[in-house]
C-alpha cells in the first residue's frame, strides 16, 4: 500500500463571520484528520491581537473549525505530535531552545542539559537508551561500581564523558567489572585483569599482569616480590632442601667472602629473610612454604652435615661460626656475548674469540675451576673467527641461548638456580624493572671486568 503524501497547508489570517453551516470538531487531532482525509490545503487562522484561537477550513459550502489549543499553525501541531509533544507551550519552548524532539526537551527540563549539540552527542554515544539499561542493571544488582547522583541520561552521559569513556557500552562493561574511570578499565583489560578488585590487589602487590596475579593468588602470595621469591626458591638446584633451607643457601651466597658469621647472627639474618614469606598481619607463613630449620638444633645439624652449604663455606663447630669461601672458590657463569664484545654498551665492534679465551685463562689463574659460559645465539654470526669459536666452545662448559632470544634471561636464571657468581659488565637495568629479585640481588653476584691489550682486569681482585 502506498503512503499518502503529506499535505502542505497554506495558512491565512481570517476573521470569523456568520456562516450558514459551521461544524466544530472535537479537537485538533480530528480537525487535522478531516483535512488530510479530504485533501484540504487551505487553513484559516481565526483570532485577535495576533493570537490564533481557532483553525478553520471550507468544505462543501460549510466551515469546519477547531480550537487552536495554543498552536499558531496546523503544521506546527502536526510536527509537535510527530515529535511527541503533548502541548503547544512545550513545543514552542523546545523550538526556542533549539530542541527538535520531546525526549531531548524533556531531558533538558529534568537536568542541566541546555545544548542541543550535547544531546546529539549523548544520543550518538548511546546514553539515551543506555540510561534505561543502567537502571535495569542497577535494580538487578549487576553493577560492581555505582556512580553517584545519576538520575537521568544526561547525568550518566556527563559522568561517562568526564571519566573518559568512549560511549555507554564501554562504561557499562567497566561498571559491571567495578571500574569508574576509563583509564583504569583499559589498563586492566590490557593487563588481563578480570575486575577492579583484581586490578587493585594486583597493583598493590606490584604484579605486572592479571595472569601473574592470579597465579600468585592461587599460592596465597600477596606481593610480586613474594611470588618471585617463591618461584626462585623452587627453581634452585637443591632438591633435598625445604624452602627455609633454600632461603639460607641464598643468604650464604650473598655473604662477603672470607667472613666468619656466628650462629646467632645466622639465625637473625635468616629470620629477617623469612619475613618475605609471612602474612604481614598475622605473621603466619604461607601454606606453600616448607620447613626444616624450625629451631636452633635443626640449624646446627644443617650447618654441620648439609653438603649444599659447602659451596659457600664451612661450619666450625668448635668456634660456633660459619666461614664463607673466597670468591675464587665459587662457581661462576660468564655472560659470553658481553665478554666477547668487552663492553656493556658498545656492541658495534666485532666480538672476539680471544676475549673469551683470555677471560677463561684469567679466571683459571685466579683459582676458579667451575666456569660455565652462556652466549646469545647470534654471537656465532658476529664473531671474528667462527671456526675458532666452535673449537673453543667444544673445550669448555658452553651454552647457546635459543635463537631470537636474549641470553640475559638464561644467565639470570642460571644465577638464580645455582646462586653462583656472574662475570658481566651489563647492569641488567631493563630486567630489574620486571624482576625484584634481580634488582635486589644481581649486584651481589656480578663481577665486572675490563680486557686491555695487556691484561684482563677484574676490579674485585685487582683493585
Amino acid at each position: 500500500m502506498s503512503t499518502r503524501p503529506t499535505l502542505h497547508w497554506r495558512h491565512y489570517q481570517a476573521t470569523l463571520s456568520k456562516a450558514e453551516l459551521m461544524i466544530e470538531l472535537a479537537d485538533l487531532a480530528e480537525f487535522m484528520r478531516f483535512a488530510e482525509d479530504h485533501r484540504v490545503q487551505t487553513i484559516f487562522c481565526f483570532g485577535s491581537n495576533g493570537a490564533v484561537q481557532r483553525f478553520g477550513m471550507s468544505h462543501k459550502g460549510g466551515l469546519i473549525v477547531a480550537e487552536a489549543q495554543g498552536f499558531n499553525q496546523l503544521t506546527d501541531y502536526r510536527t509537535a505530535t510527530e515529535r511527541g509533544f503533548a502541548d503547544a507551550a512545550s513545543y514552542y519552548d523546545a523550538c526556542d531552545r533549539g530542541f527538535t524532539s520531546f525526549e531531548a526537551y524533556q531531558l533538558s527540563k529534568g537536568s542541566e542539559m541546555n545544548d542541543p549539540e550535547t544531546y546529539k552527542a549523548l544520543v550518538e554515544a548511546h546514553y539515551e537508551d543506555g540510561f534505561e539499561e543502567y537502571t535495569r542493571l542497577l535494580k538487578e544488582g549487576r553493577l560492581q561500581a555505582i556512580p553517584e547522583n545519576i538520575s537521568n541520561a544526561y547525568d550518566l552521559f556527563r559522568f561517562g564523558t568526564d571519566a573518559d569513556f568512549t560511549n555507554w557500552f564501554e562504561l557499562q562493561a567497566a561498571l559491571e567489572k567495578g571500574f569508574l574511570h576509563a583509564g583504569d578499565y583499559r589498563s586492566a583489560l590490557e593487563l588481563g585483569y578480570a575486575s577492579a578488585e583484581e586490578y587493585r590487589l594486583g597493583n598493590d602487590g606490584g604484579f605486572h599482569t592479571g595472569t601473574e596475579w592470579r597465579a600468585a593468588h592461587g599460592h596465597g602470595c600477596t606481593s610480586r616480590k613474594e611470588y618471585v621469591g617463591m618461584l626462585n626458591l623452587n627453581m634452585m638446584d637443591a632438591p633435598r632442601l625445604k624452602h627455609d633451607g633454600r632461603v639460607l643457601l641464598q643468604l650464604f651466597s650473598r655473604l662477603p667472602e672470607k667472613k666468619s658469621v656466628t650462629v646467632d647472627k645466622i639465625q637473625q639474618l635468616l629470620e629477617k629473610e623469612l619475613t618475605l614469606y609471612q602474612d604481614p598481619d598475622t605473621l603466619l607463613f604461607r601454606k606453600w612454604f616448607t620447613f626444616q630449620l624450625r629451631d636452633r638444633k635443626q640449624l646446627l645439624t644443617f650447618l654441620r652435615k648439609n653438603d649444599d652449604i659447602k659451596r659457600y663455606g664451612s661450619y666450625h663447630h668448635d668456634k660456633g661460626v660459619f666461614e664463607t669461601r673466597a670468591v675464587e672458590e665459587r662457581h661462576v657463569v660468564l655472560d659470553g656475548s658481553n665478554v666477547a664484545h668487552n663492553s656493556s654498551v658498545n656492541y658495534r665492534d666485532t666480538p672476539k674469540v680471544a676475549n673469551l679465551k683470555r677471560m677463561m685463562e684469567a679466571l683459571t689463574k685466579r683459582g676458579f675451576n667451575d666456569i660455565h659460559i652462556i652466549v646469545d645465539a647470534s654471537l656465532k654470526h658476529k664473531i671474528d673467527d667462527r671456526a675458532a669459536l666452535e673449537q673453543f666452545a667444544a673445550s669448555v662448559s658452553y651454552h647457546e641461548s635459543q635463537a631470537g632470544t636474549s641470553a640475559d634471561l638464561d644467565i639470570i636464571n642460571y644465577v638464580k638456580k645455582h646462586n653462583c657468581l656472574m662475570v658481566s659488565n651489563d647492569h641488567y637495568r631493563e630486567w630489574k624493572v620486571f624482576d625484584p629479585w634481580i634488582d635486589d640481588n644481581i649486584d651481589y653476584y656480578r663481577l665486572t671486568f675490563k680486557i686491555t691489550d695487556k691484561k684482563v682486569v677484574l676490579p674485585e681482585f685487582d683493585e
